[in-house]
């Protein structure tokens, strides 16, 4: 319901998604897909193979296919400072780090409560644009999307407790 009430237009009418783009919200749609699919068959590798060799092969395999894409599209890469490179090898680690981190977690959980986390992304998107861009996120229905998404992520990782109750038979 957060991430309904985070999209839904700010005009009158009140339409929700009316700003629609297949190629950007597409895009996410797609990339949501994969994430979900990509969690439950890493659950299932990382059953049987190390999490750091998996995650190893993913961002190798996965950053090959980028550098082939942005150059078959007409990227290029410019000259490397010093500065660069520091750039390039902390986010690289950085990365490694994180996808090292969410294997374990996946290996050891169930992927509906490890996935569950990413409904946090947007937070932290919208916290960290605030401060970086000094956007203004305290709006009333950013703050209700905010409890909602932290309410389904309680919700979804909170334990049920079956309800206790007696059969009696009637002879």
């Amino acid at each position: 319901m957060g991430i309904v009430l985070i999209n839904l237009d700010g005009t009158s009418s009140g339409a929700l998604f009316s700003g629609f783009n297949l190629k950007g919200d597409g895009s996410v749609i797609l990339a949501a897909f994969i994430l979900s699919a990509a969690s439950i068959y890493g659950k299932r590798i990382t059953q049987h193979q190390d999490t750091f060799i998996v995650t190893g092969f993913q961002l190798t395999i996965g950053g090959f296919i980028l550098i082939l894409a942005g150059y078959l599209l007409g990227g290029s890469i410019g000259p490397f400072t010093l500065s660069s490179i520091a750039l390039l090898l902390y986010m690289a680690f950085l990365s490694a780090v994180a996808f090292s981190l969410w294997a374990v977690l996946l290996k050891y959980n169930s992927v509906g409560k490890v996935a569950i986390y990413n409904c946090l992304i947007p937070v932290f998107g919208a916290f960290l644009s605030a401060i970086f861009l000094g956007e203004n996120i305290f709006e009333l229905k950013n703050i209700i999307a905010l409890i909602l998404v932290c309410l389904g992520i309680y919700i979804v990782n909170r334990t049920f407790t079956p309800a206790k109750f007696s059969v009696t038979q009637n002879s």
